[in-house]
């Protein structure tokens, strides 16, 4: 289990040690596969991903900008 605690929120990964081994040193989290196999070679770079997506989303936030183009179309924000 990987836990990110940031100033935004907290957010726990679990990931599956037969397949990833998870060292954490010096404020930084190294993943790396048991076998060399394809399939855990994709778990690999999945979980590297969803660990940085979660580092980012915890310190700063996710932030989606919206462009319209186009001529009639009328937009208005609703909720957050």
């Amino acid at each position: 289990k990987v836990i990110i605690q940031g100033a935004k929120s907290k957010k726990e990964l679990i990931i599956d040690q037969s397949v990833l081994k998870v060292t954490v040193a010096d404020n930084k989290v190294s993943l790396e596969p048991v076998d060399k196999k394809n399939a855990n070679k994709l778990t690999w770079g999945l979980h590297r991903s969803l660990i940085n997506n979660g580092i980012i989303g915890v310190s700063k936030g996710f932030e989606k900008d919206l462009k319209l183009a186009g001529v009639g179309f009328r937009a208005t924000l609703q909720g957050k």
